[in-house]
């Protein structure tokens, strides 16, 4: 069981998203910000799907 409750994983995956999508013209660019967010996002994702498909 996820310690996060559903509204929490929403967050985090729309704030992951708006950080990525802030980085997409260049405009907030620090270093791997970017891919370090993209990993995050991935591995989040994987996450959030193995405990909705049972675990």
């Amino acid at each position: 069981m996820s310690p996060l409750t559903p509204a929490e994983r929403d967050a985090l995956t729309a704030l992951l998203d708006e950080l990525i999508s802030a980085t997409d013209d260049r405009e907030f660019w620090l270093g791997r910000v970017r891919e370090t967010s993209l990993e995050l996002r991935d591995k989040i994702a994987g996450m959030i799907g193995d405990e909705e498909g049972g675990g």
